[in-house]
């Protein structure tokens, strides 16, 4: 994984695990696309990867519930959240970072 994140060349990285077949997934990826054009979160690079398309660092993250949100600084784990299923929410955990 931390190559994954180092390719991106960013210390603060908020990583989307989905799937294609993902409802609340496919619900909140146009909002996290649309945070990651936001001027007040460009210290934070935002990333998304499918589930179905790349298992293997899935299973290192060990993921168990979809969407789930990582946020590394420095490529450490800092947080996780599985639970944010709005706008708002996903708003408010990023401003938190």
């Amino acid at each position: 994984m931390d190559d994954y994140l180092n390719s991106h060349n960013s210390v603060k990285v908020l990583l989307m695990v989905g799937a294609s077949w993902c409802n609340p997934c496919n619900n909140m990826k146009p909002n996290f696309i649309s945070m990651s054009k936001m001027e007040k979160f460009s210290h934070i690079k935002f990333l998304m990867l499918d589930m179905d398309e790349d298992e293997d660092k899935c299973d290192e993250l060990n993921i168990k519930k979809l969407p789930t949100y990582i946020y590394f600084e420095n490529n450490t784990e800092k947080h996780r959240n599985e639970n944010i299923k709005t706008l708002i929410e996903l708003n408010n955990y990023v401003c938190s970072m």
